[in-house]
């Protein structure tokens, strides 16, 4: 659940260019840099260095493949997590529950979600879609 909602936050700030930490700003005192030591500040690529017509914003800085790729793992992250709600609602009757005495809902939810996880990390691998 953890990785859902840091991949979530990560995804959103990529999409609307919102980073957590903004730029490096220049010091605020005449002391040579001491606010950032050991840090060029001329370095540091500013607006005016940034050519404005190739400049894109948000998801459309990843590459195709790498789009894919998160895609393929926010769904099979999807599905394990419904299986996670099925096994919790599977369990709240305890062991003799109408859920749990149902076969096919539990090939459906507890099988069915893992083997399509499974599939989805296996044609969209992260292995191969790195480049």
């Amino acid at each position: 659940m953890a990785y859902l909602i840091i991949a979530a936050e990560y995804l959103q700030r990529l999409h609307t260019d919102r980073p957590l930490v903004d730029t490096v700003s220049p010091p605020e005192s005449d002391s040579g840099g001491a606010k950032y030591p050991g840090v060029s500040l001329s370095a540091l690529p500013n607006e005016s260095t940034i050519d404005l017509e190739t400049k894109t914003e948000g998801l459309t800085l990843l590459p195709p493949r790498m789009r894919l790729m998160v895609a393929g793992l926010g769904f099979s992250s999807i599905l394990l997590m419904i299986r996670a709600v099925y096994r919790l609602a599977e369990l709240a009757d305890g062991w003799t529950g109408t859920i749990i005495e149902t076969e096919w809902l539990f090939n459906l939810f507890d099988g069915g979600m893992v083997v399509l996880a499974i599939y989805t990390i296996n044609f969209i691998h992260p292995g191969i879609f790195l480049d």
